[in-house]
């Protein structure tokens, strides 16, 4: 078992099949403003493309709202310290990652990894007593991408 295994193909299972036949919909074709994959273990706001190190899209927009995503949870929470930046150039890269399938082939502009804080004996299972707590902070910097594609 590895912790990169793409699957035996492309959206092998229900829950990614399901993502991308929403995604790549005509009922909701140019609809999709924003794209967020909440996972475990890390403290990152993670900027497609996670198979490189290069960005895709507007770096620069991505970035701007990464920026307040991390600063928002920091504002709730100064013990977190979100790290900002390209997926592949935070961790090892991978392939098959729905942020890089949102971006890169349903061209939805605002696409994040936002990777959790860890925790517990693995890493991927913080303490019950947290977790209330991490979901409070996470909302407002979720809250970012909204407040960001709205304007001022």
């Amino acid at each position: 078992c590895s912790a990169n295994y793409a699957g035996a193909s492309f959206f092998n299972t229900q829950e990614s099949l399901q993502i991308s036949n929403l995604m790549s919909s005509a009922k909701y074709a140019g609809r999709i403003s924003s794209y967020i994959s909440l996972q475990a273990f890390g403290e990152q706001v993670l900027m497609p493309f996670s198979s490189s190190s290069i960005a895709g899209g507007n770096t620069i927009a991505l970035t701007n709202v990464a920026n307040r995503i991390a600063n928002a949870i920091r504002g709730r929470n100064p013990q977190r310290n979100y790290q900002v930046g390209v997926g592949g150039a935070l961790r090892s890269p991978q392939s098959g990652t729905s942020t890089d399938y949102a971006l890169g082939f349903v061209g939805i502009p605002y696409v994040f990894t936002l990777m959790l804080p860890s925790g517990g004996a693995s890493g991927f299972d913080p303490p019950t007593t947290v977790i209330s707590s991490i979901g409070s902070e996470t909302f407002y910097g979720l809250l970012e991408v909204p407040l960001h594609l709205i304007g001022p």
